[in-house]
């Protein structure tokens, strides 16, 4: 375990980030398993992710909860094993958008939702706050801070539960929780993963592809090496894809679909 330096800083995740984000961490580590799941997101530009989030009902834990995360223990791990020994916390914003496509007062209950990361290299901890529409929740927007003492990371992402389900609103027959999730302000936002673009070429034919598959992630072209505007190319977030080799020159480039 590191030493921390003073002041301490608070990092968090880029909407690029927010978007590679790919597991319900809940899904491996309970038993039963977690079947909430996040069933569509959609980066919004200079904003963040939104992510519709499916309840399938308001009884038990594995119905109630869900950890949407990036983790060595399941998932694809995009943002796993950067360093995060200069920082001693983790921060999110979040703002509840809709509860089955409704907002206003009385829509759903209340909704904990914290910004999680391994609080030392292994156990994984988040700041709970309380967001609703409900008469006796305050707010739909909170910023949630996570202490760590890890050195990297081995779980990030956030955290969304059903609150006190026996006494609220939250429909026996689940619920569709719309959730916008940004990075902090003011805190330090961690390295996007890196793209690398490959080609392989057979029988006249291109093979484009990248690596990490992050989803969201766009192919895009333009004509010149260096002028004119980039397009999206017919593919768009297809991975690999096989493009025929003609006298046109062409150039392409990966970006995370923001």
């Amino acid at each position: 375990m590191h030493t921390r330096a003073c002041p301490a800083e608070t990092f968090t995740l880029s909407e690029a980030s927010l978007m590679a984000l790919d597991v319900n961490y809940y899904a491996d580590s309970l038993n039963p398993p977690s079947v909430v799941t996040v069933v569509a997101k959609r980066a919004v530009p200079s904003q963040g992710v939104e992510f519709d989030i499916w309840f399938p009902s308001n009884q038990f834990t594995t119905n109630t909860s869900i950890l949407w995360s990036s983790s060595t223990r399941v998932g694809r791990g995009l943002l796993t094993g950067w360093d995060i020994s200069p920082y001693d916390s983790f921060a999110l914003a979040f703002t509840l958008l809709s509860v089955n496509g409704s907002a206003g007062s009385g829509v759903g209950g209340s909704l904990v939702v914290g910004a999680s990361i391994n609080r030392t290299n292994t156990a994984v901890a988040y700041h709970p706050e309380f967001i609703g529409f409900a008469p006796y929740e305050p707010t739909t927007h909170a910023v949630s801070t996570t202490t760590t003492s890890a050195d990297t990371i081995s779980t990030v992402g956030f955290e969304a539960r059903l609150y006190n389900v026996s006494a609220s609103s939250w429909s026996a027959g689940g619920s569709l929780v719309t959730l916008l999730v940004e990075p902090a302000a003011g805190a330090t936002p961690i390295p996007t993963p890196l793209l690398r673009l490959s080609l392989a070429v057979s029988n006249a034919v291109a093979i484009l592809s990248w690596s990490p598959d992050i989803p969201g992630a766009v192919l895009q072209m333009r004509d010149s090496v260096d002028a004119g505007p980039w397009t999206n190319a017919p593919s768009g977030a297809t991975n690999p894809v096989a493009i025929p080799v003609n006298s046109e020159s062409r150039f392409y480039r990966v970006v995370p679909g923001l």
